[in-house]
């Protein structure tokens, strides 16, 4: 092993208003000679490579320092590169979803042809290709347009996770906008709506041109769908003449199509396209790509890829889900098991639980009291062998569950934002099912995560410990 040595040219204290503080200046790591390189040094040797110095350096006194050393290390016997299995990473070619990037291509062909654009809304659940395929269409687009000086095409993204109104949104639209202009930003409060709107028309006709709004994970802003109508209703209510606003809606809920306004739902949905979940030929078409190039050769079990491929598919059919059950599994068999030389299928079981229970204690965090209580009554009724179970159902058992913690009770309809919540988080799962007479058609809804690691992170919730243990006594 390479032996190194920490120099220090030169030290020096200064006076702060909170005391005094020891700066030091050009600290040199080399290999130990068999003299210090300058007697008025001070030199600490560390018993590691260099490469692998990853913490911080710990002063003793006032003259001398050592490298505290981490675990970290260079060297990765399973993965050649983490990239391919991270949320950010765009993959050179998108697998299985030829279909759907053709009607996108379809449907925004008009703006390559010198035409007024379509507004086009994305449906489908989290991780199954909306947003990187949209984002590679754009680069693409933006591509053309560079290529075409004959278009005039703006493309403003707007991450909508913690944008809760068409106010929040707007603003944010706004400011995008006023990026590109090279112009201030507005604030975020302050503004009356219709102000806010005023301004964003008056810099989209400054734009001028076709302006795609991409609004992603729009579905946050709940009813509040102003947006959606004002954007591509700009122009033919002569808001906007210089410009051809016009939205990508990209959702993750299905119903939230259902519950936009009429007015709206006829304006934005001039193009639907709908990603089904990938099943588990799909997704093992894609784990293999990216293990190919994320994992050395010969570090895992064949059965890895289709265990991981078979899970995803059985819980959301989401890519994202396979690939970060294959990185956890590798990060598991290289940091918690110093003895494995392969990734295995224990490995892939140990990372389900593993993401899962954090899964599960980040939202539980999140929720509000009676987002609590809702998420409880469906974990009882699974519990008791119950689910699915219909809303009304599980509005019944949140009013037992209230009047037991002495909570107040929310009416029926507000249980609904609840239950979207605890979709979004995903600690249940949706079908509908339909029936004749006057029954209809009603969605009935499931626990997806397992009712152990739900009632533990329930039990954490100092209100509900008791009711957990009554529902679950033998739970550890």
């Amino acid at each position: 092993m390479t032996r190194w040595c920490v120099c220090l040219s030169h030290l020096q204290t200064k006076e702060t208003p909170s005391g005094r503080r020891l700066i030091f200046f050009g600290i040199l790591l080399q290999p130990p000679t068999t003299r210090p390189v300058s007697s008025t040094d001070d030199t600490v040797e560390c018993a590691h490579d260099v490469r692998d110095v990853h913490d911080r350096v710990v002063l003793y006194g006032m003259r001398y320092i050592t490298i505290v050393m981490s675990r970290f290390t260079k060297e990765d016997r399973f993965f050649k590169t983490e990239e391919p299995f991270r949320d950010e990473y765009t993959p050179e070619e998108i697998l299985e979803r030829d279909r759907e990037i053709e009607e996108y291509e379809d449907a925004l062909s008009p703006i390559i042809r010198g035409q007024p654009p379509k507004n086009i809304f994305l449906i489908g659940k989290a991780g199954v290709g909306k947003t990187v395929i949209t984002n590679d269409i754009m680069a693409d687009l933006q591509h053309e347009v560079r290529e075409n000086p004959d278009l005039n095409v703006t493309i403003v993204h707007v991450q909508c996770r913690n944008l809760g109104s068409s106010y929040q949104v707007a603003v944010k639209a706004l400011n995008e906008i006023n990026d590109v202009r090279g112009e201030d930003k507005v604030s975020t409060t302050g503004y009356p709506k219709q102000d806010i709107f005023d301004m964003l028309y008056s810099a989209l006709d400054e734009l001028g041109g076709a302006v795609l709004f991409v609004f992603d994970e729009i579905d946050n802003i709940g009813e509040d769908d102003d947006i959606l109508y004002e954007i591509p209703r700009a122009r033919s209510h002569n808001n906007v003449t210089e410009a051809y606003p016009a939205v990508i809606g990209i959702s993750n809920d299905y119903r939230f199509r259902d519950r936009l306004s009429p007015e709206v739902k006829d304006t934005l949905c001039d193009e639907e396209i709908h990603f089904s979940p990938y099943d588990a030929n799909e997704l093992r078409s894609i784990l293999e790509a990216r293990v190919e190039k994320g994992l050395h050769d010969g570090v895992y079990e064949d059965t890895v890829v289709d265990i991981a491929a078979a899970k995803a598919a059985q819980d959301s059919g989401s890519a994202r889900q396979a690939l970060r059950l294959v990185y956890k599994a590798g990060e598991i068999a290289r940091d918690k098991d110093s003895d494995a030389d392969m990734i295995t299928e224990e490995h892939v079981n140990r990372a389900e639980e593993s993401l899962q229970r954090k899964k599960i204690e980040e939202g539980i965090q999140n929720l509000t009291a009676q987002g609590h209580a809702v998420f409880f009554s469906i974990v009882r009724m699974a519990a008791q062998g119950d689910t699915p179970v219909r809303t009304k159902e599980v509005y019944e058992g949140y009013e037992e569950v209230v009047e037991y913690l002495d909570m107040k009770k929310l009416v029926q309809r507000r249980i609904y934002d609840h239950i979207n919540e605890l979709m979004r988080y995903g600690f249940i799962d949706s079908e509908m099912k339909y029936e004749g007479g006057t029954e209809g058609s009603y969605r009935r809804y499931s626990l997806s995560v397992s009712i152990d690691l739900a009632c533990t992170a329930l039990s954490e919730v100092s209100r509900f410990e008791d009711p957990v243990d009554r529902i679950q006594p033998s739970r550890p």
